[in-house]
């Protein structure tokens, strides 16, 4: 089954906000969001879950997000039920 999940429509522009309107999130909070959206698909059964990011400023913390993820799950000694993986719009 594949569903292809909303967008994140706010993400990571730190270096955006002199210009007038940049909304974005501080980087623990798009971690946590990225983390709670996979706890959530993985909790509905899904294993593979594919990021698609179209700012590279928000990879790292996207990467981050992954890292913290399976850590949970080795520190349990348990694999972590589900892949993750990444890829930059503009690396396609």
């Amino acid at each position: 089954r594949i569903l292809v999940a909303p967008t994140f429509n706010i993400g990571m522009a730190q270096h955006q906000l002199a210009l007038p309107g940049t909304i974005c999130l501080r980087p623990a909070t798009f971690i946590a969001a990225i983390g709670d959206w996979v706890r959530s698909l993985g909790a509905h059964g899904f294993t593979r879950i594919y990021f698609l990011s179209g700012h590279g400023g928000n990879v790292a913390s996207i990467e981050a997000a992954f890292s913290e993820i399976y850590a949970e799950y080795s520190f349990r000694k348990e694999r972590a039920p589900f892949a993750l993986k990444l890829k930059n719009w503009w690396d396609l």
